[in-house]
């Protein structure tokens, strides 16, 4: 909003007339005040310096009249002389210069709302003809700067030309260089009238903008094929920047220089690899594709840096042609010289054969053939005792039998390829097959706890091959007779002492194994089941409280002990409690104990609940002509003053106010219509929470 310095008070424009709502639904704030602007990078072009002047004869400081006077006057080089004698408010500015306003905004020109409000702005920035941003000096409010769209009821009402500033090209810029990618291209910046003081290029890539605002810009591999232009801004100060752009040119690929040809090493010799160096190429290759030939003959599927040589390159000569690519270069290739011919070769083990697992009984033993110079031999396996084979045993895998104990196994490996002689090795066991054993398995487990007249189940292991279970069952250290089973009940004399079971497993031919299990706790009597105990009832002062003990064993008996902070209250021990005044803020629980012949007692706590008082809110409304004074009183029996904050709901205001004295006090704008005024305590240590409400209007 804006005001005018006249003699007639009719004109004041924010004052006596209706207020207006620059750009509301269409519009979006870019920055405000003078501070918050220039930290974002917007300029407010020295007015706050200089809004104690008056221009055009205006009302000084945050003003949209005087403001926009100082900018047409220091930026678009206008006379301080108000041009006309209806420019006063600025509901007016349009209607007086109708002759030079139209609908179509320019980067200097008046943005004006004359039928829809009472404001002018300076326009910034045209960004299309339905978006503009400007800056604006709000009468009553702060200087900012506003994007607007016309897209709502925010657009102007008119566009003002008093005296549009700007930059014009007299000679276009044009871009000097080939265009390839790679290469630099330099843009001239072209002629302009007035002469720029500062010239920035922008660079653009189809429609997308380059990173760099120098006069050359190196053409990226992302670039072929697109269209390059150079988009000049010449500036100079109080002038909008003009701007300029070149003819477009399409970016070509670029070249790669080679550097050094691939070099061809290795023996060659049948299972021997020769490997082919990398080539170099400047820019470097993305990818490099290898061809190898025999004779000069394509060699099939021979595409990576190294070749191994099989038999069918006997006698023949081999080189390399690499192939460069890079994104957007042309293609590129090199290639080496031819290797003396190729000779047959032999076969020969990088892992020789080997025999793993240990010679017993039951035990199977796992021949591995070995790892050679070519993947694509044949292999064969015969298992020998004693040097002498072993019928159908051919497998990879085998077994000792109880009649080999004491005996020598080996096994035969033969490997063969069409064209290669064949080669055998014999590999023998570690030592002679032992005896077998049963796999020994995790020792026996039991329960952790014991208890008379609860049977324990001992929990025993597969074990591999499947042997006979022996138990014996001990407690503290005696053998309990008779009992030899998985299963032993704890009796009432064992009370006290740990168990324990010794598992005993059995197989002929194999050696006996005998484990332990780790020893219960001492066997106890049986525990009253019984749940946590829980608080019923308010708990407040001068209220009485009871507690829901659950379930618990039948015929068990009950005695109960009230608890203040963790401390027992003296005399406190029946069913139900009365809450003093002096337990507020403390933490009351209540302990239980369970008492039944031949068990085991059981003490329980109800969790803690914090004793706190009930409040009473109270809302008292006055109403003061535009303004409406509510008192918010909150008093608590045991507790005064009560402490803590109250939050107020009055249509769209929320408001959070601290008590003071147990009171808060607050001014709220009258509603038009009744509306409800809902008041939340909060609540505090010694205090519930509260809520009231009252309807105000």
């Amino acid at each position: 909003m804006s005001r005018s310095r006249v003699l007639l008070p009719v004109l004041l424009c924010a004052a006596l007339l209706a207020p207006a709502v620059p750009a509301q639904a269409a519009s979006s704030l870019l920055c405000s005040g003078y501070a918050a602007c220039e930290r974002a990078g917007y300029d407010d072009f020295g007015y706050e310096r200089n809004q104690r002047t008056s221009y055009w004869r205006m009302y000084t400081g945050t003003n949209c009249t005087n403001y926009v006077a100082y900018r047409l006057v220091t930026t678009n080089g206008m006379p301080n002389v108000r041009p006309k004698s209806g420019v006063g408010n600025a509901r007016d500015w349009g209607t007086a210069m109708a002759s030079i306003t139209d609908q179509t905004p320019t980067v200097g020109s008046v943005a004006w709302w004359g039928r829809t409000g009472n404001h002018v702005a300076y326009v910034e920035k045209v960004a299309s003809p339905t978006e503009i941003i400007v800056s604006e000096s709000n009468w009553g409010r702060s200087f900012d700067h506003r994007r607007i769209t016309k897209s709502g009821s925010g657009w102007p009402d008119g566009f003002i030309h008093f005296a549009d500033p700007g930059m014009t090209n007299t000679k276009a810029p044009v871009l000097q260089g080939r265009g390839r990618v790679g290469e630099p291209l330099t843009a001239t910046a072209g002629s302009w009238s007035p002469t720029p003081t500062s010239v920035r290029w922008t660079w653009r890539v189809g429609s997308v903008v380059r990173p760099t605002t120098g006069d050359t810009y190196v053409p990226t591999e992302a670039d072929f094929g697109k269209p390059v232009t150079a988009e000049v801004s010449a500036s100079r100060a109080s002038f909008p920047a003009g701007r300029a752009a070149t003819a477009p040119l399409t970016v070509s690929r670029g070249y790669m220089t080679p550097v050094a040809a691939p070099v061809v090493t290795g023996t060659p010799t049948v299972d021997r690899t020769l490997v082919a160096s990398t080539p170099t190429w400047s820019p470097a290759a993305e990818s490099v594709a290898y061809a190898w030939t025999a004779d000069g003959e394509p060699i099939p599927e021979a595409t990576g840096p190294r070749l191994v040589l099989d038999p069918t390159l006997v006698g023949r000569r081999i080189a390399v042609t690499a192939t460069a690519r890079r994104t957007a270069h042309v293609t590129a290739t090199a290639s080496s010289g031819a290797t003396p011919a190729v000779s047959p070769g032999t076969l020969t083990p990088s892992a020789a054969p080997a025999v793993t697992g240990d010679p017993v009984v039951g035990g199977p033993l796992t021949v591995s053939p070995g790892r050679w110079n070519r993947d694509d031999v044949a292999t064969s396996v015969t298992w020998l005792v004693d040097g002498v084979a072993v019928p159908g045993a051919d497998d990879e895998q085998w077994t000792p039998r109880p009649a080999d104990v004491g005996r020598t196994v080996s096994a035969r490996v033969s490997v063969s390829r069409d064209g290669y002689t064949p080669v055998t090795r014999t590999v023998a066991a570690s030592g002679p097959v032992a005896a077998g054993e049963l796999t020994p398995w995790p020792r026996p487990s039991l329960p952790p706890t014991a208890e008379v007249g609860t049977p324990l189940v001992a929990t025993v292991p597969d074990a591999v091959p499947t042997p006979q279970l022996a138990y014996a069952w001990y407690v503290g250290g005696t053998l309990v007779p008779g009992v030899t089973g998985a299963t032993f009940t704890p009796r009432a004399a064992d009370v006290g002492q740990p168990v324990r079971v010794f598992v005993t497993a059995t197989r002929e031919g194999y050696r006996r194994l005998r484990l332990a299990s780790t020893p219960t706790s001492p066997v106890t009597r049986p525990t009253i089941q019984a749940s946590t105990p829980t608080l019923t009832g308010p708990v407040r002062p001068l209220g009485t409280v009871g507690v829901d003990l659950g379930t618990v064993t039948a015929g068990a008996t009950t005695t109960y002990q009230w608890m203040l902070g963790g401390r027992a209250v003296a005399g406190a021990t029946r069913p139900t409690y009365a809450v003093p005044t002096s337990a507020i803020g403390q933490d009351l629980s209540v302990r239980v104990v369970h008492r039944a012949p031949g068990r085991t007692s059981r003490v329980l706590t109800s969790a803690p609940a914090t004793v706190k008082a009930l409040p009473t809110v109270r809302l008292a409304t006055r109403t003061v002509g535009d303004d409406v004074r509510v008192t918010v009183t909150v008093t608590a029996r045991g507790s005064s003053p009560v402490p803590g904050r109250v939050t107020l709901a009055f249509g769209a205001v929320r408001r959070t106010l601290t008590l003071a004295g147990g009171s808060a006090e607050v001014v709220l704008d009258r509603p038009a219509r009744a509306t409800t005024l809902t008041v939340s305590y909060t609540g505090s240590p010694r205090v519930e929470a509260r809520r009231t409400s009252a309807v105000v209007g």
